[in-house]
């Protein structure tokens, strides 16, 4: 009698299917991570209520917020473009008029927000509405909530646009060393 022909092994079916089980499996994990990391909407939270009030997020780092790390960035990178051209660490934007608080990365009326799996940085109204003495020229700082901000804020708030738009226009612009923050071109 004749050897019957020899056939293939044939690969058994469930190992196919639990090959497969396994990639949908894998797919659908790295699905989920990226869904959750990129519609993540985290605001930084505070306990105290003073302490939420100067940092605590009001919403405007979804769509109008800088990446927390460009905006730490920038006065290092572009020194020449802040009133007194000095770039000085932890209170990188204070030259601009913004208050700074000991032990804190961002200064008062700039809350932090992680949304689309970055963390962003904006104005919030404690930028307006906060505002420094001091009993004699030497003293410390004391900082007080206030109902109206007065001209702090709005020099804050316009030399920090300013440095923005000046940073974003590039090295033809350059500041003329006055107090009033007024830029020329070359």
């Amino acid at each position: 009698m004749a050897d019957a022909p020899e056939q293939p092994a044939k690969t058994p079916s469930w190992k196919w299917r639990v090959v497969l089980l396994v990639a949908v499996a894998l797919i659908a994990i790295v699905s989920l991570f990226f869904v959750a990391r990129f519609t993540r909407d985290d605001p930084v939270t505070y306990a105290d209520a003073e302490e939420h009030f100067k940092y605590g997020s009001t919403g405007g780092e979804r769509e109008s917020g800088i990446p927390y790390w460009i905006w730490k960035v920038l006065p290092k990178m572009f020194p020449e473009y802040l009133p007194g051209k000095t770039y000085t660490p932890g209170t990188e934007y204070a030259s601009l008029g913004f208050l700074y608080e000991p032990g804190k990365d961002l200064p008062i009326g700039v809350s932090r927000r992680n949304t689309q799996g970055l963390d962003r940085v904006f104005l919030n109204c404690a930028i307006c509405h906060t505002g420094s003495v001091r009993e004699t020229p030497r003293a410390p700082r004391a900082i007080y909530a206030v109902e109206h901000g007065g001209s702090r804020s709005i020099r804050a708030i316009h030399f920090c646009l300013r440095f923005r738009s000046t940073v974003q226009r590039g090295p033809a612009d350059v500041r003329d060393g006055s107090d009033r923050g007024e830029v020329r071109s070359n």
